[in-house]
């Protein structure tokens, strides 16, 4: 068998030859979106965890401020009952509250 001879070669004619380049092409746009979708969900992914990281900072500061919050209040009501029994030493009524 001489592989150079027409008969052993199996025939395509030009209409299967058309739609296996067509499928090559269309093969490689596939591939060609699937890696772009990759790199968007990638970017989509790092820009969740940036987000997660922001929010967690800002879950630390709002638990940071309600904790000064609640000290402050504390203080206040410290200085309050002092002024009062301060008050209360010196016979003076003690001071109405803002409304």
């Amino acid at each position: 068998m001489d592989p150079a001879r027409p008969a052993d070669r199996p025939r395509l004619d030009a209409r299967v030859t058309a739609w296996v380049i067509e499928q090559r092409a269309r093969t490689r746009e596939l591939e060609l979106e699937r890696e772009r979708l990759r790199g968007e969900l990638s970017a989509s992914e790092r820009i969740e965890r940036a987000a997660q990281r922001y929010a967690d900072r800002l879950e630390e500061k709002l638990a940071e401020a309600r904790k000064r919050e609640a000290s402050l209040a504390r203080a206040l009501g410290y200085a309050e009952a002092q002024r009062d029994q301060l008050a209360a030493r010196l016979g003076e009524p003690a001071p109405a509250l803002p409304r």
